[in-house]
């Protein structure tokens, strides 16, 4: 009898132990599977794109594009691995982005999550204007009547909500500049879709 309370005692601490072996194991976070993908000369894609592929992988982040020199980066932790991809390790891609340049054409960290920001939207206004240069936007709900001049401004909108961001002004589109309307909303003077469009004209 003596015997068997320690052993009963022992095999209860081993199996509470393994269980909780067992629950790390499974809470811990899945491995990342890093590789390469090709970016086509001339591709234009969307947000999270990460390759041509006939199947892809599910739960994948995207850590460099490249479009100079035509790749990118990801990871996955998904199972299921692309044969159009090529794997390499978390080393090969930590290094890329510890050595890059901020460059045209190659987007990483908060540089990738900037890429895709709504441009601001020029329109013409009406506003009008009192003696102490106070400018008022006559919305919908205002009536013109109830204003001695009204007069029409070029104005930069917020693409989102369309709040009021800066009076128009020669060169505001000529440059990539991130604001952030009244409201919240995250825009771009201008997209970099824009930018090489107007490069590849001149």
């Amino acid at each position: 009898m003596r015997v068997v309370i320690p052993l009963i005692t022992i095999m209860f601490v081993l199996s509470f132990a393994l269980v909780l072996i067992s629950q790390s194991v499974q809470a811990a976070d899945p491995p990342k599977v890093y590789f390469r993908f090709v970016i086509p000369a001339g591709c234009h894609y969307s947000p999270g794109w990460f390759g041509v592929m006939d199947k892809v992988p599910k739960d994948v982040t995207v850590l460099y594009y490249n479009d100079k020199e035509g790749y990118g980066y990801a990871y996955t932790t998904d199972t299921f691995f692309p044969k159009e991809a090529i794997l390499i390790n978390s080393k090969t891609a930590d290094d890329t982005l510890a050595a890059v340049k901020d460059e045209k054409d190659i987007y990483y960290g908060q540089k990738i999550a900037d890429r895709w920001l709504p441009e601001i939207k020029v329109e013409e206004i009406k506003v009008t204007v009192d003696e102490k240069g106070v400018v008022t936007v006559i919305t919908d709900d205002k009536s013109i009547d109830d204003y001695k001049e009204v007069i029409v401004r070029k104005a930069a909108l917020c693409p989102v909500c369309g709040e009021f961001i800066v009076w128009y002004f020669d060169g505001l589109l000529t440059n990539r500049i991130v604001l952030t309307c009244a409201k919240g909303h995250r825009i771009v003077t201008v997209s970099h879709d824009t930018l090489s469009s107007v490069e590849a004209i001149k």
